[in-house]
């Protein structure tokens, strides 16, 4: 190529790991997701950098940890003169796009969404969450409104809609008006807009949507793709609900709003079934983009990384969704890159961080790294060297309690060796350690085990470390005064 490669970064949200055809999923039909890894490379061990969707969403971003940029938990904007992959890019000749969600500042009260200079993006349209009590005028409910006034009410107030629909409910807005499909469709907008205009200009795309986030709903025939009666129990024990702290425990018991009607087992099944359906139907979509990429001549021109902000418990331990929840279901996340510069067909296990995504696209696009950020590049792994990239994967999560009324007020900090994996709640006694060689479903807390007390007291300091570490600044002083 005479060019820089062009990129594509799409970004879902709640996605789980496994949940893919590609991983090993036994029931889930992701055919675009599959080519998209056969076509390139899927890191099994992509851990998030925090449990929900604002701080992780910054991770990812600009390369750097929450404690460093700032934005610790939801309700805490990026400021604005943080510096995000799309400036790098900006600065190095590429043209830069976002379409959909990205949810780096909060949408309440509602922010203006500019339709450029949007941190380092040259051309925005907006759609940041379906809730249109919270974020009544982003573009996407703004192009409801005025094309499909029917369907305004259905999309824009979903999770005003009694709790048992929470579980699985279905909708009848067609799929060409989905989120998902708005998205995809602007994308390609831009994109032959762009290429119109100035196709020796490479181009950077951010794809964000909110599926798969609950309410859990997906148009037909996604909707009723699975069959709830197909799903299996999640994995939980009444041994690990009675040795929850207080916390957790209350969220376990909470979590569930629901038809009372309906057993426990159930909801978690039909929610379940329909979380596969929005998969499927995010997969279908992102077909339909590469494909659209294709038809241009493109394709082979263009990186494409596709992963998600943060997975969602799904009944596993008794909890649903994420916040407090350090397990694989909400840590791991997809992590597929293809396109030119990488080999195909390849599946690395080592452990790798969402911020690594900053650098490693960077690397494969020829741009220098900025020294502020802190995640690392897969390029050397992707070329074939044996390098271990990180030797523990960390997560944290500062829930600060607002209103002053709530009763959460929990800071937590992990992190993930390959083997151990520890919970630290700061300021508490209680704390959470399991060992998943000999308890891969994370069912027996050791951390008060003395037969395990070496092991905590190691992983609390290599903790306390890699917390430090992430504090520190590698970039260069202008001067001593």
């Amino acid at each position: 190529m005479s060019k820089r490669p062009n990129i594509v970064m799409f970004c879902t949200d709640h996605q789980r790991a496994d949940y893919l055809g590609c991983a090993g999923h036994p029931l889930i039909k992701t055919p675009n997701l599959d080519r998209l890894a056969a076509r390139g490379v899927r890191y099994e061990n992509l851990f998030i950098q925090n449990t929900v969707c604002m701080p992780s969403r910054a991770s990812i971003l600009t390369g750097t940890y929450p404690c460093r940029h700032g934005v610790t938990s939801n309700g805490y904007n990026l400021t604005s003169n943080s510096r995000t992959v799309a400036d790098t890019l900006h600065d190095a000749g590429y043209h830069t796009m976002a379409v959909g969600r990205t949810h780096l500042v909060c949408t309440r009260p509602r922010p203006d969404y500019p339709k450029s200079g949007f941190f380092g993006f040259d051309q925005c349209t907006h759609a940041q969450v379906y809730c249109g009590d919270t974020d009544p005028y982003n573009d996407y409910l703004a192009w409801i409104k005025e094309e499909h006034p029917e369907y305004y009410e259905e999309i824009a107030f979903c999770n005003r809609r009694p709790s048992q629909d929470m579980f699985g409910a279905h909708t009848e807005v067609p799929e060409e008006l989905s989120m998902n499909s708005w998205v995809v469709g602007r994308s390609l907008d831009f994109i032959k807009e762009h290429s119109d205009k100035k196709n020796d200009q490479p181009f950077f795309l951010w794809a964000g949507t909110w599926d798969p986030h609950s309410p859990y709903r997906a148009p037909e025939p996604w909707g009723s793709m699975y069959d709830p009666k197909d799903i299996p129990i999640p994995v939980k024990s009444l041994e690990e609900l009675e040795g929850y702290p207080s916390e957790l425990k209350r969220l376990a018991q909470t979590e569930f709003s629901r038809n009372p009607e309906v057993p426990i087992d159930e909801a978690i099944k039909k929610s379940v079934a329909m979380y596969m359906g929005m998969v499927s139907h995010i997969d279908d979509q992102l077909g339909r983009l590469i494909d659209g990429l294709e038809n241009m001549g493109i394709l082979d021109d263009t990186i494409i990384l596709f992963t998600s902000d943060h997975g969602d418990m799904l009944g596993e331990h008794w909890f649903l969704a994420k916040i407090l929840y350090f397990y694989d279901g909400v840590l791991k996340v997809p992590g597929i890159v293809a396109g030119p510069g990488i080999p195909q067909g390849k599946c690395l296990d080592g452990l790798a961080e969402t911020v690594d995504l900053v650098p490693t696209l960077l690397d494969l696009a020829g741009v220098e790294i900025p020294t502020t950020v802190q995640g690392k590049s897969w390029l050397p792994i992707l070329n074939g060297e044996n390098k271990v990239l990180h030797n523990e994967a960390y997560t944290e999560h500062q829930y600060f309690a607002y209103p002053e009324n709530e009763p959460m007020n929990e800071h937590v900090f992990s992190i993930f060796d390959g083997r151990y994996r520890i919970v630290y709640f700061k300021g508490r006694t209680y704390g959470q350690l399991f060992d998943l060689e000999k308890d891969p479903d994370s069912l027996v807390n050791q951390w008060d085990n003395p037969e395990y007390a070496e092991v905590r007291a190691r992983l609390e300091k290599q903790l306390m470390n890699r917390v430090m570490d992430n504090l520190t600044r590698y970039d260069a002083r202008q001067d001593y005064w």
